[in-house]
């Protein structure tokens, strides 16, 4: 009897820890141009439009956040949620889109992002699995390369340009109010996420890139994946960089070296100071790029 008593307190403060997780987060509104906004909270950055046709928002973060999200969206003056965007499918950007689609709105993806979420995935480097999502959290419109959609006197062009961080990556740019969220191909907080388990690959990355930087201008607002908004000339740097670490570990496997061999001699050690020390480690950047690079060296 003491030890259920004692396994049921364990139970109620693993609850109430999460609760107060949840209670913690905060989400800060950034307004980027007049019907468009950044929500920060934890998990993914979300792109907000509210205006006379309603409420589209891009990612949603995480399942237990969606009330919070709603409440915030009510406080800008929006009402419930039309769309859904999803720039990939990691459960930090699509938590919440059980929630939102059983309260009416209509989720859009690149059509991988439906057929991963679908089923149970695996990540080998932290052996995390995590199983396929309820019919209720898929994307219901799906594309291949881009679709538009005219909501609240704004083009968003939703395409497809590359296998960056997934696969099933996507970019929303709002044409008549010069912003656009990226997603997780570009990020502030260090080494980016390269997800090889969901066809990522640093190629894919620095093309997707490659191609969002021709079709934006010096005045266009960048919404990343994570971290603070952002400009044109942070997105070049940002890809200048990964076109250089790409160089560096292209120069080990033309040297013949193996994936352990190539991590021992610490290539990336320059890039330490600014990116190291966070989600991702320069060691588990190599393991993650090696393979793709390896074969199309």
């Amino acid at each position: 009897m003491k030890k259920l008593a004692l396994l049921s307190l364990a139970i109620l403060s693993i609850l109430n820890y999460g609760s107060a997780q949840k209670d913690e987060v905060e989400l800060k509104p950034t307004k980027v141009s007049e019907h468009v906004y950044m929500l920060e909270g934890r998990g993914g950055n979300i792109g907000l439009t509210i205006g006379e046709d309603g409420v589209a928002i891009i990612d949603n973060q995480f399942a237990d956040l969606s009330e919070k999200i709603q409440n915030a969206i009510l406080e800008l003056g929006g009402g419930k949620v039309d769309y859904v965007i999803n720039t990939h499918l990691h459960g930090d950007h699509t938590g919440g889109n059980e929630n939102f689609s059983e309260n009416g709105a209509t989720i859009i993806a690149q059509q991988n992002v439906r057929e991963r979420l679908s089923k149970e995935q695996h990540n080998e480097l932290w052996e995390r699995t995590t199983p396929a999502r309820p019919k209720a959290a898929l994307p219901v419109i799906t594309f291949e390369k881009s679709i538009n959609l005219y909501f609240n006197n704004n083009e968003l062009y939703i395409f497809h340009a590359a296998s960056g961080h997934t696969d099933g990556d996507a970019a929303i740019f709002f044409k008549d109010e010069n912003v656009i969220h990226v997603g997780d191909n570009f990020v502030t907080y260090g080494f980016p996420f390269i997800d090889k388990y969901s066809g990522g690959t640093l190629n894919g990355m620095i093309d997707f890139n490659e191609q969002v930087l021709k079709i934006i201008d010096e005045d266009t607002k960048i919404i990343p994946g994570h971290g603070a908004l952002s400009k044109k000339e942070d997105l070049k740097a940002f890809n200048n960089l990964l076109t250089e670490i790409r160089e560096l570990l292209l120069n080990e496997i033309r040297a013949g070296k193996t994936v352990k061999e190539a991590i021992e001699a610490k290539p990336l050690a320059k890039y330490e100071e600014e990116w190291g020390g966070n989600f991702i480690s320069s060691d588990n950047f190599i393991l993650l790029t090696w393979d793709d690079l390896k074969a199309n060296n």
